[in-house]
């Protein structure tokens, strides 16, 4: 994004897919790569910090 912003893009958004952990299209299996995990018995949902960090530097770096 700071590439196409240096460029004069006008980049109004980003899309984050995926914000939660899913089970594999093909097989179930567990792919960690959102920024909560499958809800608890409870509903709550673990989050994921370090990619929760990293969301709110970019939202620093990008004036956000």
């Amino acid at each position: 994004m700071a590439a196409a912003r240096s460029a004069g893009v006008a980049v109004e958004g980003i899309c984050w897919y995926p914000i939660l952990n899913h089970p594999g299209w093909a097989d179930d299996r567990h792919c960690h790569n959102g920024c909560w995990d499958y809800p608890t018995p409870r509903g709550g949902r673990t989050l994921y910090r370090p990619l929760a960090r990293e969301f709110a530097a970019q939202r620093v770096r990008f004036g956000r």
